[in-house]
């Protein structure tokens, strides 16, 4: 947060103040937007839950369905006469929980758009390292390009040092995330396969596809943000190759050749070494999860065919 402080703080141009102000916007309407969409799915679950019992909408028919709680939970209570303790337990455990995820995946969100638009304002610079509105004169033409130069390549700098600062906070728990999720994508689809064949209930079918679509979004989000950070810096590239360099002076042509070979190099969001976020990364995780379920059908397969 000091960092994003001091980099709000050095700009003064006010095409690149509009451009990081943009980008918080952007930053703030996705954080609400989010947390409108996670409260207002509580509330219809918990309405799900609680609504009918309370006015008696079921059937006494139906009263086992009544009491289906949330999860499958043992408590070593008579889940009938303690349905409503019970169902107010798991739903604050729900809200706390909710909470927490909006937290963290808020917070990352902003600093990965942050990070987003010192990435633009390094790319905007880079553009107008050669300023049209300067004099020919020779010596003062030097010196403004040099200016935009250092401006342009330590912008750049910073955008790199405050991902890299984002991905060292955040590597292992994001590594820990992708193993869950493979898993439980895999997991899911196994039990949504099991749900499809054994002709359950369609609450059971639409709980599962939910969860199933729910892992999936997730796991596409994450990976599109990594790709979100290669391609700002790949614009860095390619602004520094569409500048009239053959305007500027002997020896900032020289200095923005050595930026180029410097910023050809793609930055890549990895994870500790093992996975760079991406949607080449995402479809590889696809294509583990859905091994991983094939491994599991044939699993069941053979066990039952061995019974």
């Amino acid at each position: 947060m000091q960092q994003i402080e001091n980099d709000w703080n050095t700009l003064k141009d006010n095409n690149e103040l509009q451009i990081i102000f943009r980008y918080a916007k952007a930053a703030k309407l996705l954080t609400t937007s989010l947390a409108t969409l996670i409260y207002l799915s509580i509330f219809v679950v918990i309405c799900n839950q609680h609504v009918p019992s309370f006015f008696g909408i079921k059937a006494p028919l139906n009263r086992s369905q009544q009491n289906e709680l949330l999860f499958q939970v043992e408590y070593f209570l008579d889940c009938d006469k303690y349905y409503h303790t019970i169902q107010l337990h798991l739903d604050i455990g729900l809200i706390i929980a909710a909470m927490t995820i909006l937290s963290t995946e808020s917070f990352c969100l902003i600093l990965a758009i942050h990070a987003f638009g010192l990435f633009k304002i390094a790319s905007y610079r880079m553009e107008h390292i050669i300023d049209k509105s300067v004099p020919n004169a020779f010596m003062e033409k030097h010196c403004v390009c040099q200016d935009n130069i250092v401006t342009a390549v330590n912008s750049h700098r910073r955008a790199i040092e405050f991902s890299e600062i984002v991905k060292s906070t955040f590597a292992i728990p994001y590594l820990a995330v992708i193993l869950l999720g493979v898993t439980s994508s895999s997991v899911n689809l196994f039990l949504l396969f099991q749900v499809i064949m054994s002709a359950s209930t369609i609450d059971d079918l639409i709980r599962s596809v939910i969860y199933v679509f729910c892992l999936f979004v997730y796991m596409f989000l994450t990976n599109f943000a990594g790709q979100k950070f290669i391609d700002y810096d790949v614009d860095v590239y390619k602004k520094i190759c569409s500048i009239q360099w053959y305007n500027a002076p002997l020896k900032t042509q020289k200095q923005i050749l050595f930026i180029m070979q410097k910023a050809i190099k793609n930055y890549h969001m990895d994870v500790g070494g093992l996975y760079s976020p991406s949607l080449e990364g995402f479809t590889a995780l696809m294509s583990a999860s859905l091994s991983y379920f094939t491994v599991l059908c044939s699993v069941r397969s053979s066990n039952n065919l061995s019974q």
